[in-house]
């Protein structure tokens, strides 16, 4: 009976541990501002700046950045979205406002709906859809996507 309660406590301690040490490599990890999402999985991560606004914030999608600039475009001084074109070859981050897009996209793992993809060029965005679907845009344009999705409050 002894043995039993030791290797118990022992396996609840080893548990416990495992437990500290997971928790504190998630801490570290880099979360999205607007959601809480680590950031640095998602495939529609966004780097913004926003007017007035010196430091760089983290947006897991797309949609993030929009209500995180309370629905107005204007609020956005820059924006580098990563390049889903690249297929995790790396993290290669793209001028937001430059970007073509596919729009509410099939589910993309560990990003949030509607979903939003962004490519270097028309192309590599066209080229994406048969395998993503998605309606092709520009950043306006998905702007104005959003606005639709969200109504009045983003």
């Amino acid at each position: 009976m002894k043995l039993m309660i030791r290797s118990t406590l022992v396996l609840l301690a080893l548990l416990l541990g495992l437990l500290a040490c997971a928790t504190a490599f998630a801490a570290d990890r880099p979360r999205c501002e607007e959601c809480g999402m680590y950031w640095d999985q998602s495939p529609t991560r966004i780097q913004a700046q926003l007017k007035g606004d010196k430091k760089v914030h983290l947006y897991e999608s797309f949609a993030c950045l929009y209500k995180a600039a309370g629905g107005t475009k204007a609020n956005v001084a820059s924006a580098r979205m990563l390049d889903y074109g690249t297929d995790g070859s790396g993290d290669k981050f793209i001028d937001a406002f430059k970007a073509s897009y596919l729009f509410d996209t099939d589910r993309l793992a560990h990003s949030m709906p509607p979903f939003t993809a962004a490519f270097s060029t028309k192309k590599g965005a066209l080229d994406a859809q048969d395998k993503i679907h998605g309606d092709y845009a520009t950043f306006d344009q998905v702007w104005k996507k959003l606005a639709a999705h969200f109504g009045s409050k983003p």
